[in-house]
């Protein structure tokens, strides 16, 4: 089967090339995503928060490096790729302490 080949929209360059997947992989792929999201079921409140903030962390430490890969796979401006890998950063952050001001009350 072939590959989908990811081009530099400025240089033709490619990007990288990625597999076709096939029924059995989206399958898969959709069984874990709802294992995944029964786990997250179960993980505490305190921990999400922890998760999250882990995660925003990791990917403010490599927003330059995201935004470099962003704007070689599709052509935005570099600066506008770095705003955006930020703030995906901070949004994690903001969903991170949404955790902590759970309140326990739902609205009927």
């Amino acid at each position: 089967m072939s590959a989908l080949i990811l081009r530099n929209p400025a240089t033709e360059a490619v990007v990288a090339e990625l597999p076709h997947a096939t029924v059995e992989d989206m399958d898969a792929a959709i069984v874990r995503a709802a294992a995944a999201g029964d786990a997250w079921r179960t993980v505490s409140p305190a921990d999400r928060n922890r998760l999250l903030r882990r995660f925003a962390d990791t990917v403010a430490a490599h927003a330059d490096e995201l935004a470099e890969l962003e704007t070689r796979n599709m052509g935005m401006p570099i600066g506008s790729s770095r705003w955006c890998a930020n703030a995906v950063a901070d949004t994690l952050h903001y969903f991170a302490g949404a955790v902590e001001k759970h309140a326990g009350s739902t609205i009927p």
